[in-house]
């Protein structure tokens, strides 16, 4: 098995399966692809402060991260997501530095869900979506992700949700909701919602713009993170945490570039 970083230890051995990516996506030319990547080469596949992941992600263009699904014990699963070309460059990348890696892809699409009649009145969708209740909800490129039902809005017909994997708030029509499986609702959500510490929204305002809200996305999406949480908050209960950005050999705080660009005021305990 080769690997380029130093010091990674290499225990495992997997066959060598050369493949190219099928579209799996409703859109012709987007391509999602999964690899078992087994935990003794992840922190290769990551490098050393993320460099060959940004290595990966600048030179294929493909949208590159690592999760850990919970059926998984002895490995984790590397998510690819771009147009064709730039899956089969990151694929070709990896497979270069992992020459025993299997590059088969074990991503499943969702079966489609029948849409239920729309016919229904409000109150019916209430009864099947009550707060609290965890659901299907649609996202990106059409994905289905699971998300809990925050509040109902009956003059508009809309709820707020929070996607409980994939992380966020939105508002949508209650009847693009689907009921799902009870397998899928025993799965450990993926997401954490925590709260940036010593950081506020400027003076008399009582929320973050909508340029803070686009900095931090700008900042954390698609890339890798340090998190550390330093309390929590006793309001809410839920953390507080200083957050940063490795990009390169530097990390980015989070936190202070909110205050630096004049975005958000900075609270010291």
């Amino acid at each position: 098995m080769d690997c380029v970083d130093t010091g990674c230890a290499m225990q495992e051995m997997v066959t060598v399966q050369n493949s190219k990516p099928e579209e799996i996506s409703t859109k012709p030319d987007m391509v999602s692809w999964e690899i078992e990547v087994p935990k003794a080469l992840v922190s290769c596949l990551i490098g050393k402060q993320g460099r060959f992941m940004n290595f990966l992600k600048q030179e294929s263009g493909a949208k590159i991260y690592v999760s850990s699904p919970p059926h998984l014990r002895d490995s984790q699963v590397c998510h690819i997501e771009g147009f064709s070309q730039q899956v089969e460059k990151a694929l070709s990348l990896i497979g270069k530095k992992f020459k025993s890696l299997r590059l088969t892809n074990a991503y499943i699409p969702p079966p489609p869900t029948p849409p239920p009649p729309r016919s229904l009145p409000m109150t019916c969708w209430q009864f099947w979506f009550a707060v609290g209740t965890i659901c299907a909800a649609p996202g990106l490129d059409g994905a289905w992700l699971r998300a809990q039902v925050n509040r109902h809005f009956e003059e508009t017909g809309e709820v707020e949700l929070r996607y409980v994997d994939y992380g966020g708030y939105d508002r949508v029509k209650i009847n693009q909701l689907r009921k799902m499986r009870s397998d899928f609702l025993s799965l450990p959500f993926q997401a954490a919602e925590v709260l940036l510490d010593n950081v506020v929204p400027l003076a008399d305002e009582d929320h973050f713009s909508s340029q803070a809200d686009a900095t931090v996305v700008e900042m954390t999406k698609g890339a890798v993170l340090v998190v550390q949480a330093t309390n929590y908050d006793s309001a809410t209960g839920l953390p507080l945490v200083e957050l940063w950005n490795l990009m390169g050999d530097e990390m980015l705080s989070v936190n202070r570039a909110l205050v630096e660009r004049g975005l958000a005021q900075r609270l010291d305990h």
